[in-house]
């Protein structure tokens, strides 16, 4: 590609015809990659990315690198580790022994007593000579009559490391390339950590996780299952149907995040974890086959004519004394078949609440669904349980959460010896809050912990989340519950009714709401640099992911009520409940969402201010929460006014952001936040929201406003490659 020449401001442009150049006038080569189409610059983000002394993010040494000091003995291999900080409040940065977060000191001993800190200024790693200006410290294994082979692991491996030398006599991460040969240990890999906390520093992997292949094949169990759920909810429009609907689907979701975080921490996509994945999608099918063969049946005065009629024949006290005891109560009335003008008996078991009947059958269909969850729960405690052992390290803190996983799972056992409606309902009720409020207290205990263990100098490892993938995979997640609305949102034309019609425009209406919802996920909380809820500390974090559980729940609810107004021009039953009810959640969990992630936007740049999108979308949701309170609604009318008032939010929050300058990271500024921070003893990130800088060097694409609307931050940036004929003409599109 030949290079050409592109005249821009402050820069000479190449002389005319005939006009002869000054000496000391140079023409100037523009590189056209430098310049988008649109004659602004690109970011140097790229470049200040590889320079150390900018970001906060240092090189862990690998094991190959690590087997290239040789002037290191065998049984003293040294392994670099970020230092960890003990700075006391109220110290001064500068004082002797307490080193600020800007410049990392060593501490004497780690949590292993075979392992020792050695704090080393003079010594600097080859592989990293930009940050001479801080202090490094190594992990020196004592000699102890190891094998010379058990002390060239890497860090990651002495981390994974068990306390015998022969689990050590081998690297824990097996060596790649394509030029060796598969073996059993690449496809049953060892249990690990793919990223960990220790100290004030967070240890992770440099390149991005992505979903494997088999994580999204796992999410297609819940395609079958949402729309299971879904129609087994849509039998009736009734509130005792919803709470059904409500307390049936937690389980799923349980398990979703049960598998989701051990991905997201120790997926390996081995051998060992695709069966896991097979066996846990096997355990959501028999959930969900059992669970839907739940019924709830209305009274009827067929079936009060019935039960009145058996009462005058039958002995009076005898009567009284059965229906004293219900779990004896059946009684059989005669409903319509949708097939034939044929009869089928139902049998009616226990009377629910609110003049519902359990059909017969309901004790046994519930007890074998949570046996199906059970078993999913117990799995995932034995693996907490084995990867203790595993992982001697990690012990307490996965430990810690085989014991919370025990607690719940001796909350939902008793599911399985009772056939009591109120006692099922408050058991299953009392599970779902125990498991909303573990997390934190969870995140508490290994706090607690952490604090204790860190006046004694033995920090906690503890396992941590790649937030970029666990990002990724709520994105997906949603992304699935909503197509269930794109589902219901399709038809099939009748004779006399093709073309444009009423039908046509509901389902057009129905589309239209599930992008508008898609899309105001998408924008988060409404600001073009933002930093997720997942990094700002452990309470927006674990809110984030427990707001979706309500979320999923609603959008499946309004998938639900979507079928019936498509299908009918005339509202039946409760579904006007349904729509607007679920359609009113969905908004809330919208806007919570939208409260918990930090704006970086800089201050006064946006022509809307960010409060006053994130408060439209509660207004919203009142408008919609209020809109069945109008009893005269028609399919076509309602849609158009749940549909209209989301476009009008989209527009507001999009067109709200016209203006708005991000923030710029500032790497300098950062340190001296950081070094004040340790100064005196502030423990809370506080930000000037009229600076122009923010502290956060790890922001994803999307945090950073480069995923949104028609924002693309490198158009026209090029690389070229030589072809083969054959390949040449591959490519043309």
């Amino acid at each position: 590609m030949s290079s050409y020449h592109r005249p821009f401001r402050g820069q000479a442009s190449a002389p005319a015809p005939g006009i002869q150049q000054r000496p000391d006038e140079q023409e100037e080569v523009i590189d056209p990659n430098l310049y988008g189409p649109f004659g602004h610059r690109y970011h140097e983000s790229i470049s200040q990315s590889q320079d150390p002394t900018v970001t906060s993010w240092h090189d862990v040494e690998t094991s190959e690198q690590h087997r290239q000091h040789p002037h290191v003995a065998a049984h003293e291999k040294e392994i670099l580790l970020q230092a960890i900080s003990t700075v006391r409040p109220g110290s001064s940065a500068s004082q002797a022994g307490f080193i600020t977060h800007a410049v990392p000191m060593a501490i004497d001993y780690t949590q292993d007593s075979r392992y020792t800190f050695e704090s080393s200024t003079e010594k600097q790693p080859t592989h990293n000579t930009s940050s001479s200006s801080f202090s490094q410290s190594h992990l020196r294994r004592r000699s102890k009559g190891y094998h010379a082979r058990s002390h060239t692991g890497s860090l990651f491996d002495l981390v994974h490391a068990k306390e015998t030398s022969k689990s050590s006599s081998k690297p824990h991460v097996e060596i790649h390339s394509d030029d060796l040969p598969i073996t059993l240990r690449h496809l049953v890999k060892r249990p690990l950590i793919r990223q960990w906390l220790h100290g004030p520093k967070l240890y992770r992997e440099k390149d991005e996780r992505k979903p494997s292949q088999f994580e999204l094949v796992f999410d297609l169990i819940f395609v079958a299952v949402v729309n299971k759920l879904g129609h087994a909810t849509a039998e009736s429009s009734s509130a005792i149907n919803a709470l059904k609907f409500v307390l049936s689907f937690w389980p799923c979701f349980s398990i979703w995040t049960d598998v989701r975080l051990f991905l997201n921490t120790s997926g390996t996509d081995d051998m060992l974890e695709r069966l896991l994945l097979l066996g846990w999608m096997i355990l959501l099918g028999g959930y969900c086959a059992n669970i839907s063969a739940v019924q709830l049946v209305k009274e009827t005065p067929e079936l009060l004519a019935l039960l009145s009629g058996e009462e005058a024949r039958g002995d009076a006290p005898a009567q009284q004394e059965a229906h004293g005891v219900v779990a004896e109560i059946e009684h059989i009335f005669r409903r319509a078949s949708s097939d034939s003008g044929t009869t089928e008996p139902v049998e009616l078991a226990v009377p629910a609440f609110g003049g519902y009947w359990f059909t017969d059958g309901y004790d046994r269909a519930i007890h074998a669904a949570i046996g199906f969850f059970l078993v999913a729960k117990l799995w995932r405690l034995g693996l907490y349980v084995y990867y203790g052992f595993a992982l001697p390290k990690f012990r307490k803190a996965l430990w810690l959460n085989a014991l919370a996983s025990f607690v719940i799972a001796g909350i939902y056992i008793p599911i399985t010896l009772t056939s009591e409606p109120w006692l099922i309902l408050t058991l299953m009720s009392t599970g779902i809050v125990v498991e909303l409020l573990r997390s934190y207290v969870v995140a508490a205990a290994i706090q607690l912990f952490h604090g204790r263990s860190k006046r004694t100098g033995n920090h906690m490892f503890i396992p941590a989340q790649s937030h970029e993938h666990s990002i990724e995979r709520y994105v997906l997640f949603v992304i699935l519950i909503v197509g269930e609305s794109i589902i219901s949102s399709n038809f099939t034309a009748s004779l006399g009714h093709y073309g444009v019609n009423d039908e046509f425009g509901r389902a057009a209406l129905g589309i239209s709401i599930s992008v508008l919802v898609i899309w105001i996920y998408y924008d988060a909380d409404g600001s073009r640099v933002y930093q997720h809820a997942l990094r700002r500390n452990s309470f927006t974090s674990i809110t984030f992911s427990h707001i979706h559980y309500p979320l999923t729940a609603a959008l499946v609810l309004m998938a639900t009520s979507l079928s019936s107004l498509i299908s009918h021009e005339q509202i039946k039953g409760g579904y006007v409940w349904y729509f607007g009810g679920s359609a009113s959640c969905v908004l809330v969990c919208l806007g919570l969402i939208g409260c918990l992630h930090r704006n970086l936007d800089r201050w006064g740049s946006r022509l809307v201010p960010r409060w006053m999108v994130i408060g439209m979308r509660f207004v919203l949701a009142v408008e919609f929460a209020l809109l069945p309170l109008k009893g005269d609604w028609d399919s076509l009318s309602l849609m158009s006014v749940v549909a209209g008032s989301l476009g009008f939010l989209v527009l507001f929050e999009t067109l709200g952001k016209v203006g708005a300058v991000g923030r710029r990271f500032d790497a300098d500024k950062t340190r001296e936040l950081y070094a004040g921070m340790d100064a005196s003893g502030e423990k809370r990130l506080r930000l000037d929201k009229r600076s122009s800088w923010h502290p956060f060097d790890d922001l994803t694409a999307g945090e950073r406003g480069e995923e949104d609307v028609g924002i693309e931050s490198e158009i026209g940036h090029l690389e070229e490659r030589d072809l083969t004929h054959g390949q040449k003409w591959a490519y043309a599109a």
